[in-house]
């Protein structure tokens, strides 16, 4: 997760991978695999979720929503004249690369498992969807959109200091 967002407000040269032999760019092939994070498996499924009753994954739903409207308010923004946003680099590739691979990058479901076997639980259900279908009402929101835009232009240092109540309050203007 940590990866798509620095990726969304910056590109591809700023980040870097290590190898066996040194540091190597990142690639266009590695985002794509990178946005596709719930095809892996976390940590908590491979302990078949000894002691917990979510999932990571579960716990990484409102935050990609969150990214996926910003990309998506970004991209199909209307420049009005007086301004000049333009989504950077990194921003439209990520937006490319998961649209390009919704039914990955947001499934549905997901299999939780347990030493008792799996249990298919819901992830995204119908959210992508919903969020679609509001989309253009919750963007002529101009408090909606102008938040979406502080999120890009924000220092991380200032998210971090968000309290609590804020960030349940984006999480209920996302779960709608």
């Amino acid at each position: 997760m940590e990866q798509i967002a620095h990726m969304t407000a910056h590109d591809l040269g700023s980040m870097l991978i290590s190898s066996e032999t040194g540091l190597e760019p990142v690639t266009e092939q590695w985002v794509r695999d990178v946005v596709r994070l719930f095809d892996g498996e976390m940590t908590c499924c491979r302990l078949n979720h000894h002691g917990k009753d979510i999932c990571d994954k579960e716990t990484l739903v409102v935050p990609l929503l969150g990214v996926w409207f910003v990309l998506r308010s970004w991209m199909d923004r209307k420049p009005t004249g007086d301004d000049n946003l333009e989504a950077p680099p990194g921003a439209q590739l990520v937006y490319r690369l998961m649209r390009d691979q919704m039914d990955s990058v947001f499934p549905p479901t997901f299999q939780f498992n347990t030493k008792a076997g799996f249990e298919e639980r819901e992830l995204f259900g119908s959210l992508i969807e919903h969020l679609e279908s509001h989309l253009h009402v919750l963007m002529s929101d101009s408090d909606v959109a102008l938040r979406s835009e502080e999120v890009l232009r924000t220092p991380r240092a200032s998210l971090r200091s968000c309290d609590s109540n804020e960030r349940e309050e984006d999480a209920d203007v996302i779960q709608m």
